[in-house]
């Protein structure tokens, strides 16, 4: 039997095999004609072109799809995860979760496997009187039949009844802390940040309150656009596809520049993880190659590139700001304050970087919720920032998984 996990992000499909063995991969996807010739060329990825030949979701089978670079290379309709609808009503959330096991059989030789899902669906859904886990359930119970047309491969498995597990997105991340007494008593507010929405959960003494748990229609897409508007506004003309892209990568700069450094610090939660991997790949790791590393965003132009950090810091105020109204919102639904909170959780890619620095959202985020008055912090919440801002929820599910969560 496969045992995995699934964090069907709207901007990253994240797959699991185990807490350290992580497939982290675009969830755009493009839907193209089925009898559309086979293009070796158009990735080197021989797994990014896909048909669902069966699945539970009727309205998938039949249907062909690329991602990735393959995108490029072929005309169809591109299906994204649309923040004006629930993730669980939504086709390509069951098509990247079919994707991730299937990827998973070919690469580990699996074929006609029984398959255990564990995974993560948006707080407000969990939570909704819709039955939406029960629909997310349903969706994904059932024969699947996935065929690979690059390397003429057809794989098979099956989820039975009451083989998929689902989780709260953001809390279960919260499992980490679990046995950390000062974490798992008061009040705890845990924001997550997606690409496409924005999670806002209160756990009183580790348990979620249900009515107060809000999924909002912002997140790491807006942020884009704040930036995109204010480099405009500067006569620096570029494409939000751009923008993002500088969102996903980090940089250092030597000889005057930029090197890649994503695949280096990308899952490292602090300064000193960060440093340490920097020097063990260059042998040589300075504060500001640190601070580029993990607080800086930067975009290639020409033979040069282009600092776009203070746009990035503005539109994560702005963006703070509002998330600040939403969690009063929340608070006030549970007869509670900013005051009556102990703990602050939070999770997503955009919170990425040295809570120590002004640039990171998290620093930011602290203090739109307690700005300083007379140098006193006495009302201000503990921020728990020692895990992954992006694989935080994965990780924990594979903890779950693995049945070692909280340790």
């Amino acid at each position: 039997m496969i045992k995995c996990g699934l964090d069907l992000g709207g901007s990253k499909l994240r797959y699991g095999v185990s807490k350290n063995l992580i497939r982290v991969m675009d969830s755009k996807v493009l839907e193209i004609e089925p009898s559309a010739p086979v293009k070796e060329y158009a990735s080197d990825d021989t797994l990014s072109d896909f048909v669902i030949v069966k699945h539970p979701m009727t309205s998938l089978c039949g249907r062909r799809f690329v991602r990735g670079d393959a995108l490029d290379n072929y005309r169809g309709d591109v299906l994204f995860c649309d923040n004006q609808d629930s993730k669980c009503n939504q086709e390509i959330t069951y098509i990247n979760a079919a994707y991730g096991i299937a990827q998973d059989c070919v690469l580990n030789y699996y074929n006609a496997q029984e398959v255990q899902v564990t995974a993560c669906i948006p707080t407000a859904e969990y939570f909704s009187e819709e039955g939406l886990i029960e629909k997310f359930k349903n969706n994904l119970t059932g024969e699947y039949e996935i065929k690979f047309p690059r390397i003429n491969q057809l794989v098979t498995f099956t989820v039975l009844p009451g083989n998929v597990t689902v989780t709260p997105e953001g809390v279960v991340a919260a499992y980490h802390y679990a046995y950390v007494d000062g974490f798992a008593r008061g009040v705890t507010l845990i924001i997550d940040v997606g690409s496409r929405s924005t999670d806002i959960t209160v756990l009183r003494n580790f348990k979620p309150i249900g009515n107060s748990a809000v999924s909002r229609t912002k997140g790491g897409m807006n942020i884009i656009s704040i930036v995109r508007s204010s480099l405009e506004r500067d006569s620096i003309l570029l494409n939000s596809d751009e923008i993002a892209y500088a969102f996903e990568h980090r940089y250092i700069i030597q000889d005057g520049k930029l090197v890649d450094v994503t695949d280096i610090v990308s899952n490292c939660i602090n300064v000193e993880d960060a440093k340490a991997a920097l020097l063990d790949k260059f042998g040589i790791a300075t504060s500001t190659d640190v601070d580029n590393a993990l607080n800086k965003y930067y975009i290639r132009q020409g033979s040069g590139f282009l600092d776009i950090t203070p746009y990035v810091t503005k539109a994560k105020k702005v963006f703070c700001s509002s998330v600040k109204n939403d969690i009063l919102e929340v608070l006030s639904t549970d007869m509670s304050s900013l005051a009556s909170v102990n703990n602050i959780l939070p999770m997503g890619r955009s919170f990425f970087g040295d809570v120590s620095s002004p640039d990171n959202m998290a620093s930011i985020l602290m203090q739109t919720l307690y700005p300083a008055q007379d140098g006193e912090d006495k009302h201000r919440a503990q921020l728990y920032a020692d895990i992954s801002w992006s694989l935080g929820n994965i990780q924990e599910i594979m903890n779950v998984v693995d049945g070692t969560s909280g340790n």
